[in-house]
């Protein structure tokens, strides 16, 4: 396998929080490990947020949200990762070979007056390929009959996700599955640009994303990022002011976001 340093504040994981200074923070009343999984939450709680850049002026307390985030990306024990510095860690890229990727996509969308929707969806199957350490293809096939809602329940939650699977939305029985398959990357140590093709409703379009990678064991990774697409592009056409006039307060924004974090083990059929 193959090392190298990694700022601690790359990526969708540490966007929230601000930078380490010589300053003592009092009364730690959040935890490292929590303040890095709140970063990686598709609903921010603000104030928590806010302590958190506080608690990060602690030099030691930096240190150890550095150690905390190093985990979360590798999948290793927090004894296997070496904190260089506050903001950098030794991290391990993957072994050569194909992987199947495993995990879920978080996806958010919002209405014009700011309130809105999450929830989750399945991977179902992909392929990711590393060769010296980059990602030289990658197919990513998401099942779309699996989207889930997270922030209603019962009754509501169900109401939501049956219509996201209908017509209006996705259509999920005549168009059960989503692609994403990468065309090309540019590469920085283990964080990557990506284009691509997303299919959705049987509709291909150019796609981008953004993406930290590294391995996760022996023979496996761990893919995290995020990717914005345009719903109107994919015919999704319910509450779209690219579709409907005068929609007023019930215009949906046509931006769906998607966060991913998804691991994979190598293929026994290699690369």
């Amino acid at each position: 396998m193959k090392k190298f340093l990694i700022a601690a504040s790359f990526g969708i994981l540490l966007a929230s929080c601000g930078g380490n200074t010589e300053e003592t923070a009092s009364e730690p009343g959040i935890s490292p490990c929590e303040c890095a999984e709140l970063t990686n939450k598709a609903e921010k709680d603000t104030e928590a947020l806010n302590q958190c850049i506080e608690l990060r002026k602690d030099e030691s307390f930096q240190k150890e949200y550095t150690k905390c985030v190093a985990t979360m990306i590798t999948g290793k024990s927090s004894d296997q990762v070496k904190i260089v510095s506050g903001n950098e860690a030794s991290v391990v890229l993957p072994n050569d070979g194909a992987y199947i990727p495993t995990g879920n996509v978080v996806w958010s969308g919002k209405k014009i007056t700011g309130s809105g929707h999450t929830g989750e969806i399945q991977v179902k199957d992909g392929n990711i390929t590393i060769s010296s350490g980059e990602i030289t293809a990658a197919t990513v096939v998401i099942d779309m009959s699996s989207i889930k809602n997270t922030d209603l329940e019962g009754d509501q939650a169900m109401k939501l996700e049956g219509h996201l699977k209908s017509d209006d939305f996705f259509g999920v029985e005549t168009h059960p599955e989503a692609t994403f398959e990468m065309t090309s990357a540019e590469f920085m140590e283990n964080k990557a640009k990506v284009e691509g093709t997303l299919t959705i409703k049987g509709i291909s379009k150019p796609a981008k994303a953004t993406l930290v990678y590294s391995a996760n064991g022996e023979d496996g990774i761990v893919v995290s990022g995020s990717m914005m697409f345009n719903r109107a592009d994919f015919d999704v056409r319910y509450g779209s002011g690219t579709f409907f006039d005068d929609l007023g307060d019930d215009l949906i924004k046509d931006q769906v976001i998607l966060k991913f974090n998804v691991k994979g083990k190598k293929s026994e059929a290699g690369v």
